[in-house]
């Protein structure tokens, strides 16, 4: 059997698998409790705000403890933490409506079905050799996740209305048994025996491969090079995700960034369902269609934005980055204070906004993340990325429901608040990053060839050049090169692991 003809077929497989199908099902498995949880057990349970704050954290922390799984194993975090949301669901509708205990545990337990953390780990493995695939499957991995979440809220208020909470546990674990499905479809050429190593260089859309050139082959650059070897930028590009660098005060910046990003969402899921209802007096179906009016915005702009070549130009010519992360983080700041407005079409706006910035900022900011780490630190900032945004929901779904009882407001007021501060410090941080590596590439006598490509790519590029520069992985010519050969890189760098945290 030629294995040639056969390995596009086993990647392209792997690909649908955990950057289509899974992100899908785990968008919808993990969003559909917010529809009904806080509605059920406040107005057909009668529970009193703190217990509902504190049940609603509970399903959060169960996904804290899954993306904290996936630091370990994330195979197996993925698949028991799927199983597991699926028995929840399975409880739920196996028991009677007036069961408060069966219900709420069947419910937290959906919460361990939280498993992009595992997700983002296969595509790292599977993309890292080339930056360009890499930025653009985060992002398409993460705009599955938001037509996941559209589905789950566009169906999750009317299945609970007309088949209440069986309805909707059953919605769940259909998708669940799909996302099992799906995780077993990206596992099967693993179970056959030709199976493809997992961080074997991917096999890209457009038909070549990043692999260094074989004899007789010609590699296809982004530089337009003929051969990556010819081409020192490009390799050091693609070939920093294996470079086993370390973390730096950016990468944890952008790690908390993560919390405080899910702060504002976290309030507006644990809250705007009661909000509607009690403020409004709007039926479940109507909360439904608001949040997949929301969650649609925000996947269709983001989609038109960030993935189209030609949305992609105009944003890096408008607003480059990261100057579109850091609008996007004022945006969800002005957007949830909109929505705290208690006139219905203007707490309409305000969610739309609100959603529709959230959904821009948590894919670019995953893309940022994915790109300027490397794969071997990735294995845990990755996963903490998840854990920190996950435990910023707890905080958010304790806390929500008890300040919506002092005043409905407040919630929305906090994390406006909470969110543009800190993108103020986050924009003091990232200036003064790209200061200091202006000021190490300027004195670093390199060719005008790399000064050239610093000043015109984007943030993430710059930041992978700066590192490599710092770490002589960019080297000046000694004097013996000709002019145009002034640029030197290292070949054997890969194999030199660097393990420190680097400042």
């Amino acid at each position: 059997m030629d294995l040639t003809k056969t390995q596009p077929q086993r990647r392209s497989s792997k690909e649908w698998a955990t950057v289509y199908a899974q992100p899908f099902f785990y968008g919808a498995i993990t969003r559909l409790p917010f529809i009904y949880f806080v509605i059920h057990m406040r107005f057909a349970f009668g529970l009193d705000w703190n217990l509902v704050g504190i049940f609603v954290g509970c399903y959060q922390a169960a996904r804290v403890v899954t993306s904290i799984a996936s630091i370990f194993r994330p195979g197996a975090a993925h698949a028991i933490g799927t199983a597991v949301g699926l028995a929840g669901n399975l409880l739920v509708i196996g028991s009677s409506k007036d069961n408060q205990t069966n219900i709420i545990i069947g419910t937290i337990l959906v919460g361990s079905s939280e498993t992009l953390a595992a997700m983002q780990t296969y595509v790292k493995q599977q993309f890292g050799g080339s930056l360009n695939q890499l930025e653009f499957k985060l992002k398409v991995q993460y705009a599955a996740v938001m037509v996941g979440v559209t589905f789950a809220f566009a169906f999750g208020g009317f299945i609970y209305d007309h088949f209440g909470i069986d309805g909707v546990a059953t919605f769940g674990a259909i998708m669940s048994v799909s996302e099992l499905l799906s995780l077993a479809w990206y596992w099967f050429p693993e179970c056959g025996g030709q199976a493809e190593p997992l961080d074997e260089t991917a096999h890209d859309d457009s038909g070549h491969t990043d692999s260094p050139p074989q004899d007789g082959e010609e590699g296809t650059l982004s530089s337009g090079s003929s051969d990556k070897e010819d081409d020192p930028i490009t390799q050091a590009l693609d070939s920093y995700s294996e470079s086993g660098m370390g973390a730096n005060y950016l990468t944890y910046a952008l790690l908390v960034t993560f919390g405080m990003e899910a702060i504002t969402i976290g309030y507006n899921l644990a809250v705007s369902p009661v909000y509607i209802t009690e403020v409004f007096e709007m039926s479940t179906t109507v909360i439904g269609g608001l949040l997949a009016a929301g969650a649609a915005f925000g996947t269709i702009t983001t989609m038109l934005i960030a993935l189209p070549k030609q949305g992609r130009v105009l944003m890096e010519k408008w607003l480059p980055s990261p100057l579109h992360f850091l609008v996007a983080m004022t945006g969800i700041s002005v957007a949830v204070l909109v929505a705290a407005t208690p006139v219905f079409p203007v707490h309409v706006v305000g969610l739309l906004m609100l959603m529709g910035f959230n959904d821009l900022a948590a894919l670019l900011l995953n893309e940022l993340q994915g790109s300027i780490t490397s794969s071997k630190a990735y294995s845990t900032i990755g996963p903490m990325g998840q854990v920190v945004r996950r435990t910023g929901n707890v905080l958010t779904a304790v806390s929500g429901p008890i300040f919506f009882g002092i005043f409905p407001q407040l919630p929305y007021i906090v994390a406006g608040s909470i969110t543009a501060i800190w993108t103020i410090l986050l924009t003091i941080i990232i200036r003064h990053r790209s200061k200091d590596n202006q000021d190490m590439l300027d004195h670093s006598n390199l060719d005008a060839s790399v000064s050239s490509f610093y000043a015109s790519t984007t943030f993430s590029r710059r930041e992978i050049i700066a590192r490599q520069v710092k770490k002589g992985r960019i080297l000046p010519d000694e004097g013996e090169a000709n002019d145009d050969e002034v640029l030197i890189f290292e070949p054997d760098f890969v194999s030199q692991v660097v393990t420190e945290c680097e400042c």
